[in-house]
């Protein structure tokens, strides 16, 4: 019975410190996620600046061209539009598609094998 209860309060304190090991190991101080908080916000507020100064330049740019080519520039604009409506496949299309490719390139793959 000695043995037993040894036993059992050894492994009661094997418990116990794993436990208390483990939860230190992955939780994260509140600093830490301070900092991870920070730097995501930080980096939105970078790719805002970026896109809003982007479309002042496009702005820009499309502001310093002649009226010829300012029409010019809504009709391509206007085709391409058209075009890649057009040529939009569905989801679905789009992912049979994607198992043909794949098919097709083992093939491809199996004959440079022989």
């Amino acid at each position: 019975m000695t043995k037993l209860y040894f036993f059992n309060a050894l492994r009661l304190i094997l418990f116990c410190f794993i436990i208390t090991i483990g939860s230190d190991t992955f939780a994260q101080s509140r600093t830490v996620k301070k900092a991870i908080k920070n730097k995501e916000k930080v980096e939105k507020q970078e790719e805002r600046r970026y896109e809003k100064s982007r479309e002042r330049a496009i702005k820009k740019h499309f502001a310093r061209q002649s009226e010829s080519t300012k029409e010019q520039m809504k009709e391509s604009k206007k085709k391409a539009k058209k075009f890649d409506k057009q040529n939009q496949k569905g989801f679905i299309e789009g992912l049979i598609e994607k198992r043909k490719d794949k098919k097709q390139k083992k093939k491809r793959s199996r004959k440079q094998k022989h």
